[in-house]
């Protein structure tokens, strides 16, 4: 899922995000208090069952 970093500077594979900067994450790093999301796209990974 693609999602934007909310207000708190957050930490993801390694790499340092702060506010604004947008990245790609697994559905279970989401975290509503840290990001927004843009994208999800869960649906296309495979999760409904196919």
């Amino acid at each position: 899922m693609k999602v934007r970093v909310k207000e708190m500077p957050v930490r993801y594979s390694g790499k340092r995000y702060v506010e604004n900067e947008t990245l790609t994450i697994k559905k279970e790093a989401y975290d509503e208090k840290l990001f927004e999301i843009l994208e999800d796209d869960s649906k296309k990974d495979g999760e409904d069952g196919e």
